[in-house]
């Protein structure tokens, strides 16, 4: 998410744009996107993302607050921007990521204005 925010080089994404039937291997939606929208089902035309999946994932996941826990962890993160520290350029300081159990931190987060959770990005028309 920093590198994202902060235009920072995040490499490329190769992606196959065609016919689910002239894809050679198993489709499969980006892990959340079920969660968010059960009745989503792969169409007879797909984009898919041959390389980089992984940045994919974890922009979803921070946009679209997945229930999943991140791979590795047993509970679910929620993130945060500080809207003050990224529109003074500090991105590394901009991004906050929370585990969910840790409610005192959530707490101190939600009662600071200039702070906002990244799903409500998704929404903001410019």
């Amino acid at each position: 998410m920093v590198s994202v925010l902060g235009g920072y080089f995040i490499g490329s994404m190769l992606i196959f744009e065609g016919s689910r039937d002239e894809v050679p291997f198993a489709l499969r939606l980006i892990e959340g996107v079920d969660k968010v929208n059960p009745e989503f089902k792969i169409a007879s035309m797909v984009k898919v993302i041959l390389d980089g999946q992984q940045k994919a994932t974890a922009l979803f996941y921070a946009l679209y607050e997945s229930d999943l826990p991140l791979k590795g962890r047993r509970n679910t993160y929620k993130f945060y921007l500080d809207v003050e520290k990224a529109l003074q350029g500090d991105w590394d300081n901009a991004v906050i990521a929370i585990n969910i159990v840790n409610k005192r931190r959530l707490n101190k987060i939600k009662s600071n204005p200039n702070i906002i959770l990244f799903s409500e990005i998704k929404s903001v028309k410019i």
